[in-house]
């Protein structure tokens, strides 16, 4: 079954909080013939600007070196510039901007342990939607410790045709358990990138 979901209408959904989930979690193409794109704007949809202007510059970089032309949203948007409507169109049609790549965390999962010498305590979670490192209750301990963390989450991937304003593909992805930001970026720009790639979405 072919959906059609209006360009507008993600802008309008981009001002909300970057919490709120997508409800198509399908990896699947949403219309008939699509073809491959040449122009993306990548868009990271996150709480943290560093993390979100890391995974745009990576993904940008994956996309390039495939033959196809990408721009950050923060670069084409001049910094850390909360994503609208507005913003997006302005970046749309500055850049002659043919898809628009937009990625989002849907589920988040952070464990921390913290270890000694004698004995292990698990950290209390407080999970609020996002990766947020310093939300933790710790029962105290003595003497040597550690602090072990694993990170995994959920991500949506919606690819939306400028030209016709359709939401015409989607991937959703689960990042295996981590230990840093740094390899949660990585793994989500493969992800995305290879997902692209593979459905022959990035023009040579």
């Amino acid at each position: 079954m072919i959906r059609k979901l209006h360009f507008a209408a993600l802008l309008a959904t981009l001002a909300l909080a970057s919490g709120c989930a997508t409800t198509d979690t399908s990896s699947e193409f949403l219309a008939d013939d699509v073809g491959s794109f040449s122009r993306f704007l990548i868009v990271g949809q996150a709480g943290d600007y560093n993390s979100r202007a890391e995974f745009e510059r990576l993904v940008v970089s994956e996309i390039r070196a495939r033959g196809a032309s990408a721009t950050a949203y923060h670069v084409a948007a001049g910094g850390n510039v909360p994503i609208s409507r507005d913003s997006i169109r302005e970046a749309v049609q500055g850049r002659n901007i043919d898809a628009v790549v937009l990625t989002r965390v849907i589920n988040s999962d952070t464990d921390a342990q913290l270890r000694t010498a004698s004995t292990e305590t698990l950290a209390s979670r407080r999970d609020n939607g996002l990766i947020d490192l310093f939300r933790y209750d710790y029962r105290e301990v003595t003497g040597p410790s550690d602090l072990d963390l694993e990170i995994s989450v959920t991500i949506v991937t919606e690819l939306y045709d400028v030209g016709d304003e359709a939401l015409v593909w989607a991937a959703k992805s689960s990042v295996a358990p981590v230990e840093t930001m740094a390899e949660l970026i990585n793994s989500a720009v493969e992800s995305v990138a290879g997902s692209l790639d593979r459905d022959d979405l990035i023009a040579d």
